[in-house]
C-alpha cells in the first residue's frame, strides 16, 4: 500500500487520542486505519461498526483521505456490503490512483461474493482493468492469483481465448511467493471455493 497518512483524530475502537507518528493505538493496540481484510480478523461485527462509525466521523470533520476511504471499503467488504465497498474504493482510487491494494480490493468487491463465471462481461472487463492497474504498480502474488481465478472461472470455463492464461498467471503468483495459506485467505475473502486447477499445494 502507498505511504500511510494517519487521518483520524482518535482511535475508532477505544476513543483514545491518536499518537503522532504511530499507526497503532497505545491503549487498545488496534490499528487506527485498517489496511487489509486480515486486519479485521480479530473483530466481530460491532468492532467493524466502530471502525466505520469512527471513519465516518473523521470524514465529516474534514479528514478525508484515500487511506480512510480504502479502510471503509475494506470494512464493508468484510461485512459483504458490496455496493458500499465499491463506492469507497472508487473514492479512494480517485484521490490516490497509485495504490495497488485499493485496485485489488475493488476487483474483489466487484465480484460481490459470486463466482466469476456468473458475473457479466462489463464487470469482468472492469475487474481486469483494476487488476492490470494493480500489477502495473506492484507485483504482489495475490494480484496474480486473483487474476488467475478470473481467467479460469470466466474465460477458460466459457472457452474464451485470452492472454495471459490462468496457468501463466498462477505460475507468476507462485513464483512471487503465493502459498496455500494465502490461497485459503483469498478464496475466503471471495466467498467462493477454490477451483481444482487453481489449488496451491
Amino acid at each position: 500500500m502507498a505511504t500511510l497518512k494517519v487521518s483520524v483524530l482518535e482511535c475508532p475502537q477505544c476513543g483514545a487520542p491518536v499518537k503522532p507518528g504511530s499507526k497503532t493505538c497505545d491503549r487498545c493496540y488496534s490499528e487506527y486505519i485498517v489496511t487489509s481484510v486480515s486486519s479485521l480478523k480479530k473483530f466481530d461485527s460491532s468492532g467493524i461498526k466502530k471502525y466505520l462509525d469512527g471513519y465516518k466521523k473523521n470524514v465529516g470533520l474534514g479528514c478525508e483521505s484515500a487511506e480512510l476511504y480504502t479502510a471503509m471499503g475494506i470494512c464493508h467488504l468484510t461485512r459483504k456490503v458490496y455496493p458500499h465497498a465499491i463506492n469507497y474504493f472508487e473514492k479512494a482510487i480517485a484521490l490516490l490512483p497509485e495504490d495497488g491494494d485499493t485496485y485489488y480490493y475493488a476487483a474483489v468487491a466487484l465480484l460481490e461474493g459470486k463466482k466469476a463465471f456468473l458475473t457479466n462481461r462489463p464487470v469482468i472487463d472492469k475487474i481486469e482493468t483494476y487488476l492490470a492497474n494493480a500489477l502495473g504498480l506492484d507485483d504482489k502474488p495475490e494480484y496474480y492469483a486473483l487474476y488467475a481465478y478470473i481467467k479460469y472461472d470466466y474465460f477458460f470455463r466459457k472457452s474464451f481465448n485470452t492472454s495471459p492464461t490462468y496457468r501463466e498467471l498462477l505460475v507468476e503468483a507462485i513464483n512471487h511467493g503465493f502459498n496455500r495459506f494465502e490461497s485459503d485467505a483469498l478464496y475466503e475473502t471471495l466467498s467462493v471455493a477454490c477451483p481444482g486447477p487453481l489449488v496451491v499445494r
